[in-house]
């Protein structure tokens, strides 16, 4: 009942407020903003928490609500949110939870999506810069915590 009634409020170009197809640039600049970034209110937190709704919409064996949802926000779509260099990661957040739940984790399965081009470029692209990134600030902290030991060891 709360789905229906949501998805007779919703338009895809509310879902997608700052995303025409091929253009990311008014979200770019958003997410760019900590003034967008630090405000609750902001166009840019409507954006990821609608992103984040319409992912617990389709979470579980929801199929017409998935079906609804792949016509919100398509995979092409998706992926070049994700794989932006700028994207935060609220957004890559929301996204990639709204993925799960509305093309992976599904009432109709979606073999094709396993062997997808969409799965391969998020993970090439996306996901494996971010788990860098994340290794990287492990080895500062280590150094860090090495050198502190050491210091203090000596001293």
């Amino acid at each position: 009942m709360i789905v229906v009634f949501f998805f007779k409020l919703v338009s895809s170009d509310e879902v997608l407020m700052f995303y025409e197809k091929g253009n990311l640039s008014d979200l770019v600049q958003r997410m760019q903003s900590d003034d967008e970034r630090l405000d609750p209110n902001s166009l840019l937190n409507y954006h990821i928490q609608l992103v984040h709704l319409l992912a617990m919409c389709t979470e579980g064996k929801n199929a017409s609500t998935e079906i609804k949802c792949h016509s919100l926000i398509g995979l092409d779509d998706i992926v070049l949110i994700v794989t932006h260099p700028d994207c935060i990661p609220e957004v890559k957040n929301a996204y990639i939870t709204f993925l799960n739940h509305c093309y992976i984790d599904t009432e109709v399965e979606m073999k094709e999506i396993y062997n997808s081009q969409h799965i391969y470029t998020l993970i090439e692209t996306s996901f494996c810069s971010d788990i860098e990134k994340v290794n990287e600030i492990n080895r500062i902290e280590e150094i860090y915590v090495y050198s502190f030991l050491a210091y203090n060891k000596t001293n």
